[in-house]
């Protein structure tokens, strides 16, 4: 099943060496997988090129792990010398974009 992206933001990772590179985070809408089980896929380019899926016991689980599983793999990036900024070279600053 093709999924449906609900939100999505462009970024840039400049990682330490200096390089540049394009991002994007996308965030689909959460489905029921059974009775006991939804998942959301996300998409964290380049760190996760493709869909991955993020699983809970609802919708509103799975979408809250998924955009958790997001901002911990964007402060890992950051942890490892990433600086990451907006397509107009504002940067992010992950409370901010997440909340606290």
């Amino acid at each position: 099943m093709p999924v449906t992206w609900i939100a999505e933001q462009p970024l840039v990772f400049i990682h330490a060496d200096g390089t540049r590179e394009t991002a994007r985070i996308a965030v689909g809408l959460p489905e029921t997988v059974s009775d006991e089980e939804a998942a959301c896929a996300i998409v964290l380019e380049p760190l996760l090129p493709k869909p991955y899926l993020i699983k809970g016991a609802s919708k509103l689980q799975a979408l809250a792990l998924a955009i958790r599983f997001v901002s911990n793999r964007l402060s890992d990036a950051i942890d490892d010398g990433t600086r990451i900024e907006f397509a107009d070279g504002r940067s992010v600053v992950l409370d901010e974009l997440f909340g606290a």
